[in-house]
């Protein structure tokens, strides 16, 4: 089958070459590499555009002002591939990630894989640790590592536009949704890059916060988990505003609790990865991802 691979990218000056170079050097090249430019400034369309001259298969384009759904919307309908390949800037491909991934076809309508950390300190390897799960739902697939037929993607629609993040993981519920068939290719393939700073850590959950609040991600069965943490923040924050004035004693409680609850957590990853540093940026880590996740999730 042929295979296209796509993307979409925005100021990725600092990876976007080790990005493209990982999927240029595949063992098995997908048939051409489309890329859409949402209009950067910081030198990754004109590197792009040096690739695109240098070789052949990769086109690129650049539509200012797309968010990522609308430039994957882009690619993948100026691809001629039955069957699109798609990763993300951030992330390296090992070279057999296209062969290993188009033996699922024709059999299989939709192909999902995992991915690994990384990282350069500590502090992107526990991010790594808490961030990435394990990939056995369609809630949790990602373009970092998928694969499906255009037909099936045109039939759902393609990527929902209305959000910055979410998208993905929309889209692959509504291929479960509609039926079809998804595979999960084992081999973590894809590394993909951690946070730098605990900023940028942040903002990324807020996004994802936003990003399924705004795709109705918070109130589909497969993760109404994540509806469940964010309403029972809510009414945690109240009880412990409300026990401040009627009995300060039980406030206390609730603020040890939880924190006794993140050290617990990680003493557990020390346990597993002897690593001290753990007892410091597990919990920071993991306090950061709830509560940004629960504003983006609440907030417009």
């Amino acid at each position: 089958m042929k295979a296209s691979f796509i993307t979409t990218v925005l100021n990725e000056g600092g990876n976007i070459g080790k990005f493209i170079d990982s999927i240029l050097n595949q063992s098995r090249q997908p048939d051409e590499i489309i890329i859409v430019d949402g209009g950067s400034t910081d030198g990754t369309y004109e590197t792009l555009l040096e690739y695109d001259k240098k070789y052949d298969l990769v086109k690129v384009y650049q539509d200012k002002g797309v968010n990522i759904a609308k430039g994957r919307n882009i690619a993948i309908d100026k691809a001629s591939g039955e069957v699109m390949l798609i990763s993300d800037a951030g992330c390296v491909v090992n070279k057999d990630w296209a062969k290993d991934t188009l033996k699922f076809f024709p059999k299989e309508d939709v192909v999902a894989g995992s991915y690994k950390a990384l990282v350069k300190n500590n502090f992107e390897y526990f991010q790594g640790l808490i961030t990435i799960k394990k990939v056995d739902r369609p809630s949790r697939m990602s373009s970092r590592n998928v694969a499906f037929k255009k037909k099936c993607f045109n039939a759902v629609g393609g990527y929902p536009e209305k959000s910055l993040t979410g998208e993905d993981n929309r889209l692959m519920i509504n291929f479960a949704e509609k039926g079809y068939k998804i595979a999960i290719n084992p081999k973590r393939q894809v590394s993909w890059e951690m946070r730098p700073t605990l900023s940028k850590f942040s903002l990324q959950y807020y996004r994802y916060g936003r990003g399924d609040r705004v795709q109705g991600n918070l109130v589909k069965s497969t993760i109404k988990k994540n509806l469940v943490m964010v309403l029972g923040f809510w009414a945690y924050l109240f009880i412990f505003i409300a026990s401040l004035f009627v009995y300060p004693f039980l406030g206390l409680a609730l603020v040890l609790v939880p924190l006794l609850i993140l050290e617990l957590y990680a003493f557990k990853l020390f346990a597993r990865t002897g690593k001290i540093s753990s007892l410091f940026w597990v919990p920071i880590l993991l306090m950061t991802k709830r509560v940004s996740y629960i504003l983006g999730a609440t907030f417009k």
